[in-house]
């Protein structure tokens, strides 16, 4: 079994609201989402899933944050899975 965190920090003055959180990774787990319905200015979120890689060699994770008025923030993870 393995973990993929993702966490994210509203550096704004403004709230961040109706935000949707995406994370993936081809060969190791399927598409997930999370909604947030509000991120204060200087709040973090943190979420964590678990996942078995179904294939092994070099892989990427990939999420992505995206609301109203801040469009599709992204984030990539390269990991090696081994036997």
């Amino acid at each position: 079994m393995m973990y993929m965190t993702v966490s994210f920090t509203n550096p704004f003055d403004f709230p961040l609201g109706n935000v949707y959180m995406a994370m993936e990774g081809p060969g190791m787990m399927s598409y997930r989402t999370r909604f947030y319905s509000l991120i204060e200015p200087q709040g973090s979120i943190s979420w964590t899933e678990a996942f078995r890689p179904r294939l092994m060699g070099n892989r990427t994770l990939v999420a992505v944050m995206d609301c109203h008025n801040l469009r599709q923030v992204m984030g990539v993870a390269h990991v090696s899975i081994t036997a």
